[in-house]
Protein backbone atom coordinates (compact mmCIF):
# COMPACT_ATOMS: atom_id res chain seq x y z
CA UNK A 1 0.00 0.00 0.00
CA UNK A 2 1.52 3.49 -0.91
CA UNK A 3 0.98 6.40 0.85
CA UNK A 4 0.59 9.91 -1.02
CA UNK A 5 2.90 12.51 -0.16
CA UNK A 6 2.85 16.25 0.21
CA UNK A 7 4.96 17.99 -2.91
CA UNK A 8 8.04 19.03 -1.28
CA UNK A 9 8.03 22.18 -3.58
CA UNK A 10 5.22 23.72 -1.70
CA UNK A 11 7.40 24.83 1.36
CA UNK A 12 9.68 26.64 -0.67
CA UNK A 13 7.17 28.28 -2.87
CA UNK A 14 5.39 29.62 0.58
CA UNK A 15 8.36 30.83 1.46
CA UNK A 16 9.19 32.54 -2.15
CA UNK A 17 5.70 34.06 -1.14
CA UNK A 18 6.43 35.67 2.23
CA UNK A 19 9.71 36.99 0.93
CA UNK A 20 8.08 38.71 -1.83
CA UNK A 21 5.14 39.92 0.10
CA UNK A 22 7.99 41.07 2.47
CA UNK A 23 10.06 43.14 0.19
CA UNK A 24 7.21 44.33 -0.90
CA UNK A 25 6.40 46.14 2.09
CA UNK A 26 10.09 47.44 2.40
CA UNK A 27 9.93 49.07 -0.62
CA UNK A 28 6.09 51.01 -0.01
CA UNK A 29 7.22 51.79 3.50
CA UNK A 30 10.66 53.05 1.59
CA UNK A 31 8.15 55.19 -1.06
CA UNK A 32 6.23 56.31 2.01
CA UNK A 33 9.15 57.46 3.53
CA UNK A 34 10.45 59.45 0.53
CA UNK A 35 7.56 61.21 -0.40
CA UNK A 36 7.46 62.22 3.29
CA UNK A 37 11.27 63.99 3.19
CA UNK A 38 10.23 65.17 -0.43
CA UNK A 39 7.39 67.20 1.42
CA UNK A 40 9.22 68.49 4.34
CA UNK A 41 12.02 69.63 1.97
CA UNK A 42 8.89 71.51 0.28
CA UNK A 43 8.16 73.45 3.94
CA UNK A 44 9.17 76.90 4.50
CA UNK A 45 9.24 78.91 7.46
CA UNK A 46 6.58 81.94 6.37
CA UNK A 47 5.53 84.98 8.07
CA UNK A 48 2.14 85.57 10.08
CA UNK A 49 0.35 88.32 11.36
CA UNK A 50 -0.07 87.62 15.13
CA UNK A 51 -3.49 90.41 14.92
CA UNK A 52 -4.71 92.91 12.69
CA UNK A 53 -2.44 94.99 10.71
CA UNK A 54 -3.90 97.87 9.09
CA UNK A 55 -2.23 99.95 6.17
CA UNK A 56 0.42 102.35 7.24
CA UNK A 57 1.19 100.58 10.55
CA UNK A 58 4.87 99.61 10.97
CA UNK A 59 5.22 96.21 11.87
CA UNK A 60 7.26 95.66 14.82
CA UNK A 61 8.33 91.82 16.87
CA UNK A 62 5.17 91.66 18.65
CA UNK A 63 2.80 91.98 15.37
CA UNK A 64 4.23 88.29 13.44
CA UNK A 65 5.36 85.14 13.94
CA UNK A 66 7.13 82.42 12.06
CA UNK A 67 5.12 79.20 10.95
CA UNK A 68 5.61 76.57 8.70
CA UNK A 69 4.13 76.04 5.46
CA UNK A 70 4.44 73.70 2.26
CA UNK A 71 4.65 77.03 -0.18
CA UNK A 72 5.09 74.98 -3.54
CA UNK A 73 5.78 76.90 -6.47
CA UNK A 74 4.68 80.44 -4.49
CA UNK A 75 8.00 80.54 -2.01
CA UNK A 76 9.51 83.43 -3.68
CA UNK A 77 6.82 85.64 -2.97
CA UNK A 78 6.68 85.44 0.32
CA UNK A 79 9.32 86.08 2.74
CA UNK A 80 11.19 83.50 4.86
CA UNK A 81 12.91 85.62 7.69
CA UNK A 82 10.95 87.95 10.42
CA UNK A 83 13.89 90.11 10.14
CA UNK A 84 12.88 90.94 6.59
CA UNK A 85 9.51 92.01 7.64
CA UNK A 86 10.18 94.13 10.76
CA UNK A 87 10.15 97.69 9.80
CA UNK A 88 8.46 97.88 6.92
CA UNK A 89 5.20 99.51 6.49
CA UNK A 90 1.67 97.69 5.70
CA UNK A 91 0.69 98.13 1.79
CA UNK A 92 -2.79 96.80 2.40
CA UNK A 93 -4.75 95.71 5.25
CA UNK A 94 -3.50 92.32 6.84
CA UNK A 95 -5.71 89.92 9.15
CA UNK A 96 -4.98 88.43 12.09
CA UNK A 97 -3.34 84.88 10.81
CA UNK A 98 -3.08 85.50 7.14
CA UNK A 99 0.47 85.02 5.48
CA UNK A 100 2.49 88.22 4.62
CA UNK A 101 3.52 88.50 1.37
CA UNK A 102 5.94 90.71 -0.45
CA UNK A 103 3.13 92.21 -2.18
CA UNK A 104 1.52 93.03 1.58
CA UNK A 105 4.72 94.94 2.57
CA UNK A 106 5.56 98.53 1.47
CA UNK A 107 8.95 100.10 1.79
CA UNK A 108 7.85 103.72 1.99
CA UNK A 109 7.63 105.14 5.90
CA UNK A 110 6.66 108.45 4.85
CA UNK A 111 3.04 108.09 5.85
CA UNK A 112 1.41 110.15 8.88
CA UNK A 113 -1.32 109.12 11.15
CA UNK A 114 -3.61 111.69 12.42
CA UNK A 115 -5.82 111.24 15.44
CA UNK A 116 -9.42 112.90 14.17
CA UNK A 117 -11.62 113.01 18.14
CA UNK A 118 -15.32 113.12 16.63
CA UNK A 119 -18.58 113.06 18.76
CA UNK A 120 -20.61 109.83 18.60
CA UNK A 121 -22.83 110.92 16.15
CA UNK A 122 -20.61 111.59 13.27
CA UNK A 123 -18.91 107.71 13.26
CA UNK A 124 -20.75 104.48 13.01
CA UNK A 125 -21.36 102.78 16.43
CA UNK A 126 -19.89 99.49 14.83
CA UNK A 127 -16.20 101.01 13.29
CA UNK A 128 -13.23 98.63 14.36
CA UNK A 129 -9.71 98.99 13.62
CA UNK A 130 -8.93 97.96 9.90
CA UNK A 131 -12.16 99.30 8.68
CA UNK A 132 -12.28 101.21 5.38
CA UNK A 133 -13.58 104.81 5.50
CA UNK A 134 -14.75 107.75 3.31
CA UNK A 135 -14.39 111.31 4.96
CA UNK A 136 -17.07 113.89 4.22
CA UNK A 137 -17.43 117.40 5.40
CA UNK A 138 -19.32 120.36 5.01
CA UNK A 139 -17.75 122.82 2.61
CA UNK A 140 -18.26 125.94 4.22
CA UNK A 141 -18.37 128.15 1.13
CA UNK A 142 -20.87 126.69 -0.69
CA UNK A 143 -22.36 124.67 2.59
CA UNK A 144 -22.75 121.59 0.42
CA UNK A 145 -21.47 118.24 1.80
CA UNK A 146 -18.41 116.80 -0.03
CA UNK A 147 -16.00 113.66 -0.01
CA UNK A 148 -13.13 114.72 1.61
CA UNK A 149 -11.22 111.43 1.39
CA UNK A 150 -12.19 108.12 -0.07
CA UNK A 151 -11.02 104.57 0.93
CA UNK A 152 -8.65 104.72 3.59
CA UNK A 153 -8.06 102.68 6.65
CA UNK A 154 -8.51 103.11 10.36
CA UNK A 155 -5.27 102.73 12.21
CA UNK A 156 -7.05 102.31 15.62
CA UNK A 157 -10.48 103.28 17.09
CA UNK A 158 -10.75 104.73 20.84
CA UNK A 159 -13.92 105.23 22.44
CA UNK A 160 -13.10 108.44 25.15
CA UNK A 161 -15.61 108.18 27.98
CA UNK A 162 -19.05 107.09 28.34
CA UNK A 163 -22.29 108.90 27.84
CA UNK A 164 -23.45 111.86 25.44
CA UNK A 165 -20.78 113.21 26.38
CA UNK A 166 -18.18 110.88 25.05
CA UNK A 167 -16.31 111.03 21.79
CA UNK A 168 -14.53 108.85 19.78
CA UNK A 169 -10.91 109.23 18.26
CA UNK A 170 -10.73 107.61 14.97
CA UNK A 171 -6.82 107.88 13.69
CA UNK A 172 -5.98 106.99 10.09
CA UNK A 173 -2.47 106.53 8.25
CA UNK A 174 -2.21 109.57 5.50
CA UNK A 175 0.44 110.15 3.20
CA UNK A 176 2.01 113.81 3.80
CA UNK A 177 0.04 115.54 1.01
CA UNK A 178 -3.20 114.72 2.51
CA UNK A 179 -2.79 115.67 6.06
CA UNK A 180 -3.41 119.59 5.28
CA UNK A 181 -6.59 119.19 4.23
CA UNK A 182 -7.81 116.94 6.93
CA UNK A 183 -6.59 119.07 9.44
CA UNK A 184 -8.13 122.28 7.93
CA UNK A 185 -11.72 120.50 7.48
CA UNK A 186 -11.28 119.37 11.12
CA UNK A 187 -10.83 122.60 12.61
CA UNK A 188 -13.85 124.53 10.22
CA UNK A 189 -16.30 121.82 10.48
CA UNK A 190 -17.50 118.29 11.97
CA UNK A 191 -15.26 115.25 9.44
CA UNK A 192 -18.81 112.48 9.02
CA UNK A 193 -17.11 108.73 8.91
CA UNK A 194 -19.06 106.66 6.48
CA UNK A 195 -17.97 103.37 6.50
CA UNK A 196 -17.67 100.96 3.49
CA UNK A 197 -20.03 97.85 4.29
CA UNK A 198 -18.35 94.47 2.98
Amino acid sequence: MKFKTKPRALLPDRRKLMATFGILLILISFTIMYRSLQGAKQRNGAIVAVRDLPFGQVISNEDVKTIWVDLSQAQGSYPVAEEVVIGKTVARNIYANELISNSMLGSDKNLRTVAMQLPLGSVPPNLQINDTIDLWWVNPETLQAENLMSSINTSEVIKDGSGYASTITVVVALAPNQVGNLIAAMKTETIEVVKHES
